[in-house]
């Protein structure tokens, strides 16, 4: 006879420490990125740091959605099991990043385009630069909220 040996411990998330950090951590990385480039467009008013601003606004939209549509469910599984440790979470976020790729063939194979496999390729190569960064910013954020 088999027996199930339920021992799975299951951790409960501090759901104020998880929202501070899932809304934290872009606006912290955004201000840094971008913050430095309206105070030079302030005194220097060049076009090319408008530009800069523009593509990096697209770039942090459109990261921050992929963050918020992946990174909330993955984390929350995560959290539930895990302690938060900057490691792991980094490289869960390496691992959502890099799941992309496969999902972008796929529907590049069922919409025979081959657009969204190279969509999902560029998406990839920038994710690889902000997924940890993300990663890291809302594991300190977090881990402020749940020190006992």
């Amino acid at each position: 006879m088999t027996e199930i040996n339920d021992n799975t411990e299951e951790n409960s998330i501090h759901w104020a420490g998880f929202t501070t950090g899932l809304i934290g951590a872009p606006l912290i990385l955004s201000t840094a990125l971008v913050g430095p480039l309206f105070i030079l467009d302030v005194f220097y008013d060049s076009a090319d740091i408008r530009s800069a601003i523009s593509v990096l606004g697209v770039l942090i939209t459109i990261g921050a959605t992929l963050y918020a549509l992946i990174g909330t469910p993955v984390l929350i599984y995560h959290l539930k099991r895990h302690h938060a440790e900057v490691g792991r979470i980094m490289a869960l976020s390496i691992l959502s990043v890099l799941a992309m790729l496969p999902v972008g063939a796929f529907f590049s194979l069922v919409m025979f385009d081959p657009a969204a496999l190279m969509i999902a390729g560029i998406s990839t190569c920038f994710g690889l630069l902000g997924a940890p960064v993300l990663a890291a910013l809302f594991t300190f954020i977090y881990q402020r909220f749940t020190r006992t």
